[in-house]
């Protein structure tokens, strides 16, 4: 199968969104970024699903109050703890 301008337009603006957007970190997320079905949490979002693990529930809990996939819940959750991590080795 031969692809077209249109489909490799659409690789290099999902490869462009990958490099650019920080929360992408799959191949998936970029292409779902480009169809416009991606999903985007701020940080409040991320500190509050931190908080919903803390006080015991599970990803899969936390992924249908947001209603996204516990790998998403699992990717966030993992994101803002590197995050916060790095910011305490900042102020020491």
């Amino acid at each position: 199968m031969q692809e077209t301008a249109l489909d490799l337009r659409y690789n290099i603006i999902a490869l462009a969104a990958a490099i650019i957007v920080e929360d992408i970190a799959t191949v998936e997320d970029a292409f779902d970024l480009v169809k416009g079905s991606k999903t985007y949490f701020n940080k409040d979002d991320s500190l509050d699903m931190l908080a919903m693990q803390n006080q015991g529930m599970t990803y899969r809990e936390i992924a249908e109050v947001y209603g996204v996939t516990r790998t998403t819940i699992i990717g966030r959750i993992r994101r803002i703890k590197k995050d916060l991590s790095a910011a305490t080795e900042k102020v020491k």
